[in-house]
């Protein structure tokens, strides 16, 4: 057929590059990309002949070659996917993707635009390995009303090495949105990857290792802060400051991922593994079935408040290590709100913090929590803690959950949770102790108390210290006197 054409080859025989191609003669602007565009001699346009992504070998992506040139012509033809076959690839130049006030380029989803999906064939077997440059930068959103910022791109199923010298930051991305990251694993870069304004997107099933300074980095800019986003089933070892760091707006999830060995120096500041700091009010970070091991600084979960609102932190079936091979940080939790609002922190169920004996030796100067005093922890009691040195009454044991129960004249308890018991000191005089503090002001526990018979009146119900409280029962003559009673105790600041 005079307007078909097989092409054996880019450069060289069967190098991924052979294909059908037909004439489209009506076409004299299209520019030749080297993959799906050739112009001929004559100046006509022959266009690739396929269905479904493009091929990266097209281009002249070639395992054990420089592919940066490569990459940058693909990238630019922008529409649709972009398959990359296992290989061994080099990128020593920073590809950039600058579809910032995009323009026509972005019209609604579901026409033609310049979007992209680019995937690799397998996290193991499809590496880049750059020489300290960034990898990739992609710019979206902008000033000018578009769809720009609906980006719908996946960057999927590759790893991204830096040099021995760990430098360059493996993906650059910036205002976009319904997005995600899926199976990218970025080892020995300065950070793995930096997103900024970016939103109800995901990153999922990457690993993030080896980096000098940050697995990933989130900023606010672009379109927003960075809103929307979940963290799923993905891993961080041996970043030298942290895992996450960044500033993010109105919600923030991490889900089932793991935090190990990050942070270089024990008690060091800003270092550890999750340090977030909230730039939108009435904002939400959730924390779900988190693993945080033998990480060094000076929290493995820093949370500050920048705004002058309340923000919620829920933590659930999580769990926080210390002293895995004499790494440490000071605390687990630490709090802190810098624009003068409120942290509320609800802890669900199973959440976990143990201390390795052998490797590491509680202190009272180093609590689990350290809780500035514009912080709300709801659920401490909740928590299963493997030792109680590090439960310090200065930063822990605040609980705004109302305990009762009830205590028999011999001072055996009728009913209460699990963290009290009680006894009679002596006659008429009840001591009920709680094995975790129930505020870190003593001034602040309220007890009230009644008696369960009308021979018996209680005096008066104390706290003596910020774990115990003391009830006192008499007869109507006002002699010290055993009794039944019940008794409820709240704390507040």
């Amino acid at each position: 057929m005079a307007g078909l054409r097989c092409v054996t080859a880019l450069s060289a025989s069967r190098d991924g590059g052979e294909g059908w191609f037909f004439l489209d003669a009506s076409d004299t602007t299209t520019a030749d990309d080297d993959g799906t565009v050739l112009i001929d001699a004559a100046g006509r346009r022959w266009k690739r002949s396929y269905d479904g992504a493009k091929m990266a070998a097209w281009f002249g992506v070639k395992s054990g070659t420089e592919v940066s040139a490569a990459i940058q012509n693909m990238l630019n033809t922008g529409n649709g996917g972009i398959d990359v076959r296992d290989g061994q690839y080099t990128s020593t130049t920073k590809i950039v993707v600058d579809l910032y006030n995009g323009g026509a380029s972005y019209p609604p989803p579901g026409r033609p635009s310049s979007r992209f999906d680019f995937i690799g064939s397998s996290m193991a077997n499809t590496t880049f390995n750059t020489n300290g440059n960034d990898f990739l930068e992609a710019t979206y959103g902008g000033t000018i009303p578009t769809q720009a910022v609906a980006v719908f791109f996946r960057y999927k199923n590759f790893s991204i090495y830096g040099p021995t010298v760990a430098a360059g930051v493996g993906l650059r991305i910036t205002g976009a949105a319904y997005s995600q990251l899926d199976s990218v694993h970025a080892v020995k870069m300065s950070t793995g990857a930096s997103l900024t304004g970016v939103l109800t997107s995901e990153i999922r099933n990457s690993l993030f290792r080896v980096c000098a300074k940050n697995g990933l980095y989130f900023d606010t800019g672009g379109n927003s802060s960075v809103n929307a986003l979940t963290i799923n089933n993905t891993v961080f070892v041996d970043n030298g400051e942290m895992g996450v760091l960044g500033n993010i707006g109105a919600r923030f999830t991490l889900r089932d991922c793991n935090f190990e060995t990050c942070g270089t120096t024990n008690g060091a500041t800003a270092q550890g593994a999750v340090r977030l700091t909230v730039k939108e009010p009435m904002a939400t970070v959730n924390i779900e079935g988190a693993w945080f091991e033998g990480n060094a600084g000076e929290a493995d979960l820093y949370i500050d408040n920048a705004t002058a609102g309340l923000i919620t932190v829920n933590i659930s079936s999580s769990v926080f290590i210390r002293g895995v091979g004499g790494r440490w940080c000071t605390n687990n939790i630490k709090t802190t709100t810098s624009g003068g609002g409120l942290i509320k922190i609800i802890f669900g169920d199973g959440n976990q913090f143990y201390s390795m004996g052998g490797d590491y030796t509680p202190d009272v100067s180093r609590p689990y929590f350290n809780f500035n005093g514009r912080t709300i922890p709801v659920g401490i009691d909740k928590c299963n803690f493997n030792e109680t040195t590090s439960k310090s009454l200065t930063s822990v044991g605040y609980s705004d959950v109302v305990i009762s129960g009830a205590v028999s004249p011999t001072g055996a308890l009728l009913a209460a949770p699990p963290r009290c018991t009680s006894s009679k000191v002596t006659t008429g005089v009840y001591s009920l102790v709680f094995s975790e503090g129930l505020s870190i002001n003593i001034d602040s526990i309220l007890c009230t108390a009644t008696s369960r018979t009308d021979a018996v009146l209680v005096m008066r119900a104390v706290p003596v210290s910020s774990n115990e409280v003391r009830v006192y029962t008499v007869n109507s003559a006002g002699v010290a006197t055993d009794g039944a009673f019940n008794f409820m105790i709240t704390s507040s600041r």
